[in-house]
C-alpha cells in the first residue's frame, strides 16, 4: 500500500495493523522490493520465492524478480481468476 493511501483505509485495517505492515511506501513497493532482494541471501540455488500480492501488482513483481535474476517466474490465479501470487525460483 502507498504511504499516501493508508489514512484513507477502512478504521479496522488502519487501527489494528501495524503501520509498517501496511505502509509499502511511494509506490508500494519497498516491502517487495527488500524480500526479493534478500531472498537470495536466505534461500538456496533453485529454491522457490512466493509473494502474495495486491490485485494490480504481479506484473510489478514479476519485474522485480526478473530484475533480480530469479528463474521461471510465473503469476498465479486466485479462484476469482485475479493474480495473486507471483512465484520465481533463486538462481544464485
Amino acid at each position: 500500500i502507498t504511504t499516501d493511501v493508508i489514512e484513507g483505509l477502512q478504521v479496522e485495517v488502519k487501527k489494528y495493523e501495524p503501520r509498517i505492515a501496511l505502509d509499502g511506501g511511494k509506490d508500494g513497493y519497498d516491502f517487495y522490493r527488500r524480500i526479493i532482494e534478500d531472498g537470495h541471501k536466505i534461500l538456496v540455488k533453485g529454491g522457490i520465492m512466493a509473494l502474495e500480492v495486491g490485485h494490480d501488482q504481479a506484473n510489478k513483481i514479476k519485474e522485480l524478480m526478473i530484475c533480480a535474476n530469479y528463474k521461471d517466474i510465473q503469476i498465479i490465479k486466485d479462484l476469482a481468476l485475479v493474480e495473486r501470487v507471483v512465484i520465481g525460483h533463486c538462481s544464485i
